[in-house]
């Protein structure tokens, strides 16, 4: 039986890495669709200024429905106000990892979640390609106002979808981009190529909210491997 199995193994085994190993090359080639996107937050930037977010609070969470138990992790956490949301929600055994790529938003997040006693915040320096997240880690992955900033889309993708769990969701929240509406210049894309450049990246849309004005607010699940 042994002998008969062990091929077959060999065969998945080096599909696999064969797989990933094309995954990997597809991914380092990737070439920057807006270089230098976040080079003013790296400048002492106020981490307090970047939560404007806050107007849409509500909406968010009813969307988002946590429970206790729950791991969410919010990409581009910015000054941390969501993280900081979503603490107490899911506690007492749920965990939200804080991810951002600037080092002063991590330790002011640090800083804030340590003032509140707030125990079950892990921060993540994450960097312009990788969210820095351990595999199948959250059920959730919240991003808001971010997507625009992500340099390297194809890797940041990537990356968020190994760390969501089979079940898991990633949720996004950014700025439309349609006549009427004049969003950040750094927009790169409109609603329509958002949902493109995600489904492609391995995720299908489930749900979308009109709730937020001159937002597109959109829940993806991660699809299923082949």
């Amino acid at each position: 039986m042994k002998s008969r199995l062990a091929p077959q193994l060999l065969v998945l085994l080096v599909a696999g890495s064969l797989a990933f190993s094309q995954e990997a090359k597809d991914n380092s080639s990737e070439k920057s669709v807006k270089p230098f996107v976040n080079k003013k937050y790296f400048k002492n930037y106020n981490p307090a200024g970047v939560d404007d977010c806050q107007r849409y609070r509500n909406q968010v969470m009813e969307a988002l429905s946590l429970k206790p138990g729950m791991v969410v992790a919010d990409v581009g956490a910015g000054g941390g106000f969501f993280v900081r949301e979503f603490s107490p929600l899911v506690a007492p055994n749920g965990k939200v990892y804080a991810v951002d790529i600037v080092p002063s938003f991590i330790e002011y997040i640090k800083k804030q979640a340590a003032d509140k006693g707030l125990t079950n915040i892990e921060c993540v320096l994450g960097n312009d390609k990788s969210v820095c997240l351990p595999p199948e880690s959250a059920d959730i992955i919240f991003s808001s106002q971010t997507y625009h900033h992500f340099e390297y889309p194809k890797n940041m993708l990537a990356s968020i979808r190994k760390a969501l769990r089979p079940n898991g969701e990633l949720v996004m929240v950014d700025h439309r981009k349609k006549d009427g509406i004049t969003p950040p210049p750094d927009c790169r894309l409109g609603r329509e190529e958002v949902i493109e450049e995600v489904t492609a990246a391995g995720f299908e849309k489930k749900a979308e909210y009109d709730t937020i004005p001159g937002m597109y607010f959109i829940r993806f699940g991660k699809k299923a491997e082949k």
